[in-house]
């Protein structure tokens, strides 16, 4: 007998494999005539940029730099700082990794250490861990059809996600930007902070147009200032077309958009110094595109004609359950024992988890709060707390298993001094939530015909059949080689189920 299968393909983003390289940091700083001697270092941060990555053979590596900045107490406890740049250049192995996979890298800082080994050296220390990850677009086959008449099949319609591409594009932005008149020029740079915010995305003959905009934030110390800070914020427009093999505009396209390098250069005009700033960024574009398709699943088959052997597996179905972007408001208590006065607040760390419960899927984002503050006896002092906050979204229904992908992003934070040891700080934070539900389905990969019996068993042409409530009738009819309809037609059932026990006529087909 011919078993031959009609199969539908079904293609998953895969991670084909990931690994991780490390580069360790060491920096001998000594400070130079223009930046005063230093009392007491306050905090010294490790920024890891990267601008290329690169792969040859089963060799990955990425490039970029890595900017050390030191805040420090000066000379008569005035607030300053000094920041250095070096090298980030690693490498791994990836044996999995072919020319059809997406490669991504991202750097984390694993440690920092920070001393003052006289009044005008410090000594850095750290490590800067990179994440290779792999990804590719996997084809499952899934049996949809047994094409021989005598099989009888029990089929399930399930609706999944089917990934049809994915890209990544870097590109880079730049723009030089004069201080407005209003505020003081710059001195030095305190800290520095880019993101992006996409507004519109639309697909047009295999490319992937992608309007926003990128914001770009700086704290610095004014030019003979005493320990009073600067905000300065600048946005640039973005406009960018990403080529994506594929795509469609009845797709669902995501889109992400990292800097994953902002360099950041105080330039001196025509008439004052300080007053024009030049940002520089290298963002990183990723996209995936995928449609939501019906398939019909074999879950059980047997044959009229004979015996046949059946193999199985299980297999894991991915459906869109929810996805938005939303902006939400949180407010939380900081507690600032010591501080008079606080000069900045910023937030780090940002962690994220979301897990499904029963209707609704519940996130946890994980924050350090970093704030530069003038204690008591107006000197500037530096703390770290941490908080936390949480995020609900509704599932559209009850699932027993899903899978969240969860991100946060501080747009915005502004900070109020309450009374001593108090202040209330306020975020703006945007949410992107996407959620599938996943669901494991035991299905029929392959039938033949039964090694042990190839002829059809002699049956009669009618079968008594004492039978429980709540049974299934295709059980029934697989036990005695007939079809649910035979079953269903003589004996007057409907549904898939028998609703009360008794006698059955089964007859043979």
């Amino acid at each position: 007998m011919n078993f031959e299968m009609k199969k539908e393909k079904l293609r998953v983003k895969e991670c084909a494999e990931k690994t991780k390289a490390e580069q360790s940091l060491e920096a001998q700083i000594n400070l130079p005539d223009y930046c005063a001697e230093i009392k007491r270092i306050l905090k010294c941060t490790i920024t890891p940029g990267i601008h290329s990555v690169g792969r040859t053979g089963d060799r990955v590596s990425a490039r970029g730099t890595v900017l050390i900045r030191v805040i420090y107490l000066g000379e008569g406890d005035k607030l300053d700082c000094y920041e250095k740049s070096l090298d980030l250049a690693v490498g791994s192995q990836m044996k999995s990794i072919t020319d059809d996979m997406v490669l991504t890298a991202r750097a984390n800082v694993s440690y920092v250490n920070c001393r003052a080994a006289s009044q005008r050296k410090i000594t850095v220390g750290g490590a800067v861990s990179v994440e290779f990850t792999a990804f590719q677009i996997k084809e499952k086959e899934l049996p949809c059809e047994i094409l021989n008449a005598s099989v009888q099949t029990r089929t399930r319609k399930v609706k999944a996600e089917n990934l049809v591409c994915m890209s990544e594009k870097t590109f880079d932005m730049g723009e030089t930007v004069a201080l407005p008149k209003e505020k003081p020029s710059i001195a030095r740079v305190l800290r520095q902070n880019s993101y992006v915010v996409i507004e519109s995305k639309k697909a047009v003959s295999g490319k992937l147009l992608i309007k926003g905009e990128c914001i770009t934030e700086i704290v610095y110390c004014p030019q003979e200032s005493e320990n009073k800070l600067e905000e300065f914020r600048h946005s640039m427009p973005l406009s960018q077309i990403i080529d994506v093999e594929g795509i469609g505009e009845d797709m669902e396209c995501s889109v992400r958009c990292n800097p994953s390098q902002l360099i950041v250069n105080v330039k001196n005009d025509s008439d004052d110094s300080g007053r024009l700033v030049e940002f520089a960024l290298r963002i990183t574009a990723g996209v995936s595109c995928s449609t939501v398709k019906e398939y019909e699943l074999i879950q059980d088959c047997y044959c009229t004609e004979g015996e046949i052997d059946a193999e199985y597996t299980l297999t894991d179905i991915l459906c869109p359950v929810n996805s938005l972007e939303k902006t939400e408001t949180v407010k939380e208590s900081l507690d600032v024992n010591g501080a008079k006065e606080i000069c900045d607040v910023w937030i780090s760390d940002v962690k994220t988890q979301m897990n499904g419960e029963s209707d609704k899927a519940k996130g946890k984002c994980t924050v350090t709060a970093c704030v530069l503050y003038l204690d008591e006896k107006d000197a500037p002092s530096y703390m770290e707390r941490e908080l936390e906050f949480f995020s609900e979204v509704s599932l559209n229904g009850k699932y027993e298993s899903v899978e969240c992908d969860f991100e946060a992003l501080v747009k915005k934070l502004e900070c109020t001094f309450l009374q001593k040891g108090k202040a209330e700080i306020r975020l703006e934070v945007a949410v992107a939530v996407r959620i599938c539900s996943v669901n494991s389905y035991r299905i029929v990969t392959d039938a033949s015909e039964s090694r042990s019996q190839s002829e059809k068993k002699q049956r009669p042409a009618l079968t008594l059949y004492f039978c429980s409530e709540g049974e299934r009738v295709w059980d029934i009819a697989k036990k005695y080689g007939t079809t649910c309809e035979a079953i269903t037609g003589e004996n007057g059932i409907e549904g898939e189920c028998v609703k009360e026990e008794g006698m059955l006529l089964i007859p043979c087909v």
